[in-house]
């Protein structure tokens, strides 16, 4: 009797052992067939420095950490230079109060984006004493301005009555050198390393891939729901996609090399511009309403 209970609990105990084996290598299969999560993150920010109030577009932090901020309060706009650091502010110059957008060369010459009503057009400055340089007219109101990795082109987003198309505008000579097409309600763009590429970021959330020879969309990237503005780092491999209504923002980072979202980062309420730092490692939040400004600084994970 006791070897007939001994050997009924070791055929129990085995076949529970075995159910268990057998759940677990289904569980595994299930999970591994699978599409791979995106991570949301938490993070809080590395920094917040205090800014002026009515930032609405800031560039890319220099090697020094300063950082160039356009503030439109009424009407009233300047730029300022901010150590995004430390929050030192170390000048106000007065612009148009149609100026909107700013970014810096790698060869330090400001671009100023002016969206009027019908018309456009970039100011440009240099980057030391802020002198000015000159004016390029545009046939649009500039949505966007994007530096190219050559230190000399810019290139704007202009919308004419609807029609979208980027004009490649050499900041040394102050002539418009090209005019590419952009798919229909292009909100903001993003231009690669080589200059071959541009990034449109569409009104439904679409990324779309355009070939900056021909204007033709090669392909589209992951949706990014809600997106306002698109930003890519200094080595071309990730996209920034700002997403959000101000009141509830967050950034989705998206590899170039997979074509897919890896990553959710937090952005605080009223962020209205983001820039990557030059290394890739950190991204900054502007955040600016008519009474408030900062500065605040993500680590990007990468």
């Amino acid at each position: 009797m006791p070897n007939f209970l001994s050997r009924s609990r070791l055929i129990v105990g085995t076949s529970v052992l075995v159910l268990l084996v057998v759940v677990a290598i289904v569980v595994v299969i299930a999970v591994g067939g699978s599409k791979p999560t995106v991570t949301v993150s938490t993070t809080k920010p590395l920094s917040v420095v205090a800014g002026p109030a009515g930032i609405v577009s800031g560039s890319t932090p220099d090697p020094s950490g300063r950082s160039w901020v356009l503030v439109n309060v009424n009407g009233k706009a300047n730029l300022q230079a901010i150590d995004v650091s430390s929050g030192k502010i170390t000048g106000a110059v007065p612009l148009s109060s149609q100026a909107r957008i700013v970014t810096v060369a790698a060869g330090g010459e400001i671009g100023v984006g002016i969206r009027q009503a019908n018309t456009g057009a970039v100011q440009f400055y240099s980057g030391q004493g802020f002198n000015p340089l000159g004016t390029v007219a545009l046939s649009g109101p500039v949505e966007d301005l994007v530096a190219g990795s050559n230190g000399t082109s810019f290139y704007a987003l202009v919308d004419v009555k609807g029609a979208y198309s980027v004009s490649v505008i050499n900041a040394k000579s102050l002539h418009v050198t090209g005019i590419i097409p952009m798919p229909s309600t292009t909100l903001s763009i993003a231009v690669s390393p080589d200059l071959t590429t541009i990034y449109s970021l569409q009104a439904n959330g679409d990324v779309q891939i355009v070939d900056a020879q021909t204007g033709k969309v090669i392909q589209a990237l992951p949706s990014a729901a809600g997106g306002r503005q698109i930003v890519l780092s200094a080595d071309g491999a990730t996209l920034y996609v700002l997403k959000g209504s101000m009141a509830d923002d967050n950034v989705s980072v998206i590899n170039i090399a997979t074509q897919s979202t890896v990553s959710v980062l937090p952005a605080p309420s009223d962020t209205s511009w983001i820039e990557p730092s030059l290394d890739g490692t950190r991204l900054i939040d502007f955040v600016g309403t008519s009474k408030i400004g900062n500065v605040q600084t993500f680590l990007t994970h990468r």
